[in-house]
């Protein structure tokens, strides 16, 4: 009966059970399974164990529907009886034994009373001296890089799970204090794409490729950066962090890692991260840092499919409606001085955020129309910003109908001319003539052009010139 104490999943609860407690003392639940002197320790401190026996029995209870009491009872005869075992055990334990994990796998299968007890003996007494978590870890990994198989290779890879998972072991695993720098770290060592940031990730990474090593330890690197992502407050305090982009980011990082990104917890602890950044106060928050209409509706409709709770996503839809159809949204679209890149880039965005499947069919109808107008004006203004215009001089004009009318400016693409009597409406298609006459360019030119529009006796038309080499005479001038 006392084995059950010693199993991996007995001695996972007892990981659980006494996480507070390992912390504090710098220790592991190895040591606490299999050290007689880490067994005294913590039956010295007053009720400590018999409160932990006491919750184990309540736990258990409820899933079996044994009584509490009863099973307690039970309890306390197993600890009892796997105590003595081991203070029996570690008696008989020799000193000169060769610490390699071949020489350790080895008395594990060869002795036939108790090998594995025997062995868990061993490595938990060097573990208990390691007086640091770094100690631990390079114990365990040098353990696993000589050699150590089946039952014993479980032991040492179950311990570097729990070291993963012990809030105090971060610094030794090249952990921040930032959440964000536990989850980075925690990336280096199963993502390949990630460049190792200690030669101990590089350990812990060909471990993780292992695929007997693998699951446990990255169970733990699951549950690691789940701890990070429930943390309170920003997941970095560093000036210039951002956590929107930071999160879409890791998502998709996680999504590139099957393990991770099949992990309930996991994904439960990074949907409830972008919970946050949709609850009212934080929503409010963000968008009045966000001093462009076009980048506040980006961030909303992005942030959408990523929420889950249905009250939230009201809310989100309800803020990007507002947002999208503002009065001025076309004319504070993107701050001033931004790039027409980049200005077009983030158009495009949009359009692509708006037809998201998880945004309601009806919201998806109404946002096209919505966005179609401001869009058009957008590209309208991207198409003059990367035309400049050139004023037109004395000697230069549009002839048409056997009329010489005078070219008001001109770019690469487009005419403005006028005075004209009437007759032009948007959409038609003239042929015309363009003479463009000064000291850096003579040239005379056929064109077909499209009316834009017409007002006030001037006439805006695109046009389009099919001589090659002309259009290389154009481009070169605008280009000087």
């Amino acid at each position: 009966m006392e084995m059950d104490l010693f199993n991996g999943p007995a001695r996972e609860l007892i990981f659980r059970l006494a996480q507070p407690y390992l912390e504090q003392e710098t220790a592991t639940s190895t040591e606490l399974v299999f050290n007689r002197a880490r067994q005294r320790h913590i039956t010295n401190e007053g009720n400590r164990l018999a409160d932990a026996i006491q919750r184990t029995a309540a736990l258990q209870s409820q899933q079996t529907r044994q009584p509490v009491l009863d099973r307690r009872r039970e309890l306390n005869a197993m600890v009892s009886q796997a105590m003595r075992l081991i203070d029996s055990l570690t008696r008989q334990t020799p000193s000169d034994f060769e610490l390699t994990g071949s020489a350790l796998s080895r008395l594990c299968t060869e002795t036939a009373d108790r090998g594995f007890v025997r062995t868990a003996i061993i490595i938990a007494a060097k573990l208990a001296e390691c007086q640091d978590w770094g100690g631990k870890i390079d114990l365990c990994l040098d353990l696993l890089e000589s050699g150590a198989e089946a039952e014993i290779a479980a032991l040492l890879e179950q311990t570097l799970a729990e070291l993963l998972r012990l809030e105090p072991a971060g610094e030794a695993f090249g952990f921040g204090a930032a959440p964000c720098s536990v989850i980075d770290g925690c990336l280096a060592m199963i993502d390949p794409a990630a460049p190792p940031g200690l030669p101990l990730h590089a350990r812990l990474r060909s471990r993780l490729l292992d695929a007997d090593a693998a699951s446990g330890l990255g169970d733990a690197l699951c549950d690691r950066i789940s701890q990070a992502l429930d943390q309170p407050g920003l997941l970095s305090a560093e000036a210039g962090f951002a956590e929107w982009p930071y999160l879409l980011n890791l998502k998709q990082r996680l999504l590139a890692l099957p393990a991770m990104a099949e992990d309930p917890v996991l994904r439960q602890a990074l949907g409830k991260r972008f919970l946050r950044l949709a609850q009212a106060e934080q929503l409010n928050r963000t968008l009045a840092e966000i001093p462009a209409y076009g980048r506040k509706v980006i961030y909303l409709a992005q942030l959408y499919p990523e929420v889950q709770d249905g009250l939230a996503r009201r809310d989100l839809l309800t803020a990007l409606t507002f947002n999208l159809e503002h009065r001025d949204f076309n004319t504070q679209f993107v701050e001033s001085g931004t790039s027409i890149e980049d200005m077009s880039a983030l158009a495009q965005a949009i359009e692509a955020a708006l037809k998201h499947p998880e945004l309601p069919e009806h919201r998806r109808d109404r946002f096209r129309a919505s966005i179609e107008k401001q869009y058009l004006e957008i590209k309208k203004l991207a198409e003059r910003r990367r035309d400049p215009r050139v004023m037109g001089g004395p000697n230069d004009a549009v002839c048409m109908g056997g009329q010489r009318i005078a070219l008001r400016n001109w770019s690469t693409l487009g005419v403005l001319f006028g005075p004209v009597s009437g007759g032009f409406k948007a959409g038609d298609t003239v042929e015309i003539s363009i003479e463009v006459h000064n000291e850096m360019i003579d040239l005379r030119f056929d064109a077909s052009a499209d009316i834009i529009r017409a007002t006030d006796g001037l006439v805006a038309a695109r046009y389009y010139c099919t001589d090659s080499a002309i259009e290389q005479r154009i481009r070169q001038y605008f280009a000087n």
